[in-house]
């Protein structure tokens, strides 16, 4: 399976052929490619899994971050609200943004955009299927999946993010 994922078109397939060679791997900021990290956690009950928070940073070639937007979301449903109580017991998870009001910004963040994410199918899942409930499209980006690169390259005991990042000397990879 590649790391590459994309949706609609594929504006960057020529990115396809770098990830072959394991022993000359460039950077994306040795390519001058800009990138938008994403993370996403979600809630993994019935009626399907749904967006509580979301991180977002765009990042320029040489590691100067554009800007960044985070958020936690009110899930909309009863059951995925108290799931979410139950980590943070402070929220009142009723004044909490829906994805609806944030979905123009996330949008505009990720159009035409390279998406860097571990296990980008998961969270390219879960952002379309909150753009199809508030009746959108979603982005149409590519995805590098850092979780997949990390299973080629790796000797590490799990492909959590935290593990790659520490095995590979990276500080400051939480969104």
């Amino acid at each position: 399976m590649s790391p590459l994922r994309h949706h609609e078109t594929d504006p960057q397939r020529q990115i396809a052929h770098l990830v072959a060679d394991r022993d000359d791997l460039p950077t994306l900021d040795q390519l001058g490619l800009a990138f938008v990290a994403v993370d996403v956690g979600v809630q993994q009950n019935q009626p399907g899994h749904r967006l509580l928070d979301l991180a977002i940073r765009r990042v320029r070639p040489g590691g100067h971050v554009l800007d960044e937007m985070a958020a936690l979301l009110n899930p909309e449903y009863a059951h995925h609200r108290q799931g979410l109580l139950r980590h943070h017991h402070e929220l009142d998870i009723t004044e909490l943004p829906e994805f609806v009001h944030l979905a123009e910004d996330v949008r505009i963040r990720l159009e035409g955009a390279l998406v860097v994410s571990h296990n980008s199918r998961a969270v390219a899942e879960v952002l379309q299927q909150e753009f199809e409930l508030v009746k959108q499209d979603p982005p149409k980006c590519a995805y590098i999946d850092t979780h997949w690169l990390c299973r080629q390259w790796l000797r590490v005991p799990n492909f959590h993010l935290a593990t790659c990042c520490d095995s590979m000397g990276v500080s400051g990879y939480s969104l």
